[in-house]
């Protein structure tokens, strides 16, 4: 999972620095996959992954605390992005999903 986890927070944090610095709406890459793949690379891979060279089940509940934790702390994010770029983040909230590319915690296509 770390192996997985950590070259997808690298390069989505460089694709956040690079597209900040140009004042754009970052929607291609790992960000065509899921709206934030900074946090998601955290609570997908690398806080599992740890937990699980831990050998701590009890430690894997973390990730659902800091699931819930981000999307409440996320809002001010999402609605600076919205207020920022209009409607381009409204498309693409509409089609990207939250953390995860596929799953349950896609956002169903419309």
């Amino acid at each position: 999972m770390l192996a997985i986890g950590i070259p997808f927070y690298v390069l989505s944090a460089k694709a956040i620095f690079r597209g900040f610095a140009e004042g754009r709406l970052l929607t291609e890459g790992v960000y065509a996959a899921c709206r934030h793949p900074v946090y998601g690379a955290w609570i997908v891979f690398i806080i599992p992954g740890i937990e699980l060279i831990l050998r701590s089940w009890l430690g894997l509940t973390t990730v659902v605390f800091a699931y819930l934790l981000l999307r409440f702390l996320v809002r001010s994010e999402e609605d600076y992005l919205l207020e920022r770029f209009g409607d381009g983040y409204r498309q693409y909230r509409a089609r990207t999903p939250f953390v995860l590319p596929y799953g349950i915690f896609a956002r169903p296509k419309k």
